[in-house]
């Protein structure tokens, strides 16, 4: 099929879906379609000649007056719904998406069937999710462009609890200002074995997480700019975590630890 077949089919399915959702849920001929869908005859005259031209329905029989869904008008509404929802998701994270510098690594493994948690206002709604699923976690890596206090005691109550791994890559200007500003909270941090610490001359885009939990292994990014907090998305499906995984081991091998 070439391209404008694929944007007429495209067209076609958008602008008659509810006519072959119809005639996927029962065969009917036209009198039935308008008394069933709110749209004139005249609108049910295209809608069946359109999809005919593109073999989405059929007559039930030769000369029938009724029709139906064919197989390749299922599978052909199925790939066009799937793909609504997907610009559908996008358009979700759209906000907080554009917050990203042009060369930051991305994928939709990480965004189709995330939950998205917008903070303009609050940043905290962006790290309840991280800080709510590291209580069962028993294990977290991530990478950070930027350090709050309330971070140190997260995670330092989280170690204290214990059967908990904390492995992080920080900014080196990060690490100068963590030292300067943030000593004992560092050293308390690092005190225990569990912890791992890495440095990178490297500019990190997000903050990046993976954690491994009982119930399923999930991955999160944390959008920041200049203004603070624009939002979070956190996904467990084992597309996001294996991305998640990759970028933080690339990440991982180009860094130095410290601790």
């Amino acid at each position: 099929m070439s391209v404008e077949a694929d944007i007429a089919s495209h067209q076609i399915l958008s602008k008659r879906q509810h006519v072959l959702e119809r005639l996927l849920h029962e065969p009917s001929t036209k009198p039935e379609l308008v008394e069933a869908l709110p749209c004139s005859r005249s609108t049910v005259d295209r809608a069946l000649e359109e999809l005919l031209e593109i073999d989405c329905v059929e007559r039930t029989a030769p000369n029938s007056s009724q029709y139906c869904a064919t197989t390749l008008g299922e599978l052909m509404l199925q790939t066009h719904q799937e793909y609504l929802e997907r610009l559908q998701q996008f358009q979700e994270v759209r906000p907080i998406l554009t917050e990203l510098p042009s060369d930051a690594p991305i994928s939709e493994d990480i965004i189709l069937g995330a939950d998205v948690y917008r903070s303009v206002h609050s940043p905290d709604i962006a790290f309840r999710p991280g800080q709510r699923l590291m209580q069962d976690a028993t294990k977290m890596v991530g990478i950070a462009p930027v350090v709050f206090r309330e971070f140190f005691e997260e995670y330092i109550g989280r170690l204290n609890q214990g059967s908990f791994e904390f492995e992080v890559i920080i900014e080196s200007e990060l690490f100068e200002l963590i030292n300067q500003e943030y000593r004992d909270d560092f050293d308390t941090l690092t005190e225990f074995s569990s912890v791992s610490v890495y440095r990178t001359d490297e500019s990190l885009p997000y903050g990046l997480w993976v954690m491994d939990r009982p119930s399923s292994d999930t991955a999160g990014i944390t959008f920041y700019n200049e203004g603070g907090v624009p939002g979070a998305i956190v996904n467990d499906s084992d597309d996001a975590v294996e991305w998640a995984t990759e970028q933080y081991t690339q990440y991982k091998e180009r860094a130095s630890q410290v601790v």
